[in-house]
């Protein structure tokens, strides 16, 4: 039955309200805030807000079915609501966590980066360096002088000297000989033992035929930078032990060497004074071994 407005008011307003719940629903349905305290759980406040028509009994009705879904509507926001939220929140700290994780990783990776030469370029190992010539010599370690005292070959030198340890520098040994006197066979000559462990057990540097060698005075000759292309090779004269010098640097696989074997030359040939200058070079490979080359470290 539909119920003309201005009478529906009349009755909601007198105590007949209580009497025709569903009638003034409709009302309060129109009025917004009502409809949710009148139709409670049955039509719900959102239904009732959300009802736009409705006077009388189909304000009501409609109110109601509008209620219901409104439940239903309620019931489905509060599953999404403060829950989804939370997840929402936990996903960007579980988020945050893996960065913080992926840059932990990153710092291990840069940690452990390309690895480093263990060795400072001027890093430098001990050595024994024994040596005597026939007559004198002046001696040269990597450009610095060792010793110039002139003395007999029957009294050799043993020193304490620095060998560059780092891959790439080059080390040098100079050495200035000066024949004084002449005799019949061997001589004039040098000879001289290098020892040292750069961690590859004991390693020899000796006089042998790889030297080089100017029978002709070049400046800088000594120096380390020093360009030796244009001498030649020394000539070896014989091993360590060989008379008339005998065992002189105690045990030694060290040879003589000279411009020429003094040996096999005619005493009245050979010049009273005559000086030559040697030289050697070498590297310390990153293992402790001896080379004839730089080599990368590690």
């Amino acid at each position: 039955m539909k119920i003309n407005s201005s009478f529906s008011a009349l009755v909601c307003s007198l105590a007949l309200s209580t009497l025709l719940p569903s009638a003034c629903s409709g009302d309060s349905n129109e009025n917004g805030d009502g409809g949710a305290g009148a139709a409670g759980d049955e039509s719900g406040g959102t239904g009732g807000s959300g009802n736009t028509g409705g006077t009388g009994a189909t304000g009501g009705a409609s109110g109601g079915s509008s209620g219901a879904t409104g439940k239903g509507g309620t019931s489905g926001t509060s599953g999404a609501s403060g829950t989804s939220g939370a997840a929402g929140d936990g996903g960007a700290g579980a988020s945050g966590g893996e960065g913080g994780e992926s840059g932990g990783e990153g710092g291990e990776s840069g940690a452990g980066g390309a690895p480093t030469c263990p060795f400072a370029t001027d890093a430098t190992v001990s050595g024994t360096l024994k040596i005597t010539a026939d007559d004198s010599y002046r001696l040269y370690l990597n450009g610095a002088l060792i010793d110039e005292t002139p003395r007999l070959w029957f009294a050799p030198q043993t020193y304490t000297v620095n060998v560059l340890r780092h891959p790439s520098r080059k080390n040098v040994i100079a050495v200035d000989v000066l024949n004084s006197q002449e005799a019949g066979g061997l001589d004039r000559g040098v000879i001289m033992d290098l020892s040292f462990d750069a961690g590859a057990g004991a390693q020899s540097v000796l006089t042998d035929a790889t030297w080089k060698l100017s029978t002709t005075l070049v400046a800088n000759w000594f120096e380390v930078a020093f360009v030796d292309l244009a001498w030649v090779a020394a000539t070896d004269e014989g091993a360590h032990g060989i008379a008339p010098y005998g065992g002189i640097l105690g045990t030694s696989s060290a040879r003589w060497l000279w411009s020429y074997d003094s040996a096999t030359v005619a005493t009245d040939v050979k010049p009273t004074t005559e000086q030559i200058w040697v030289r050697k070079t070498f590297y310390v490979d990153a293992s402790g071994h001896v080379g004839a080359a730089p080599t990368a470290c590690p």
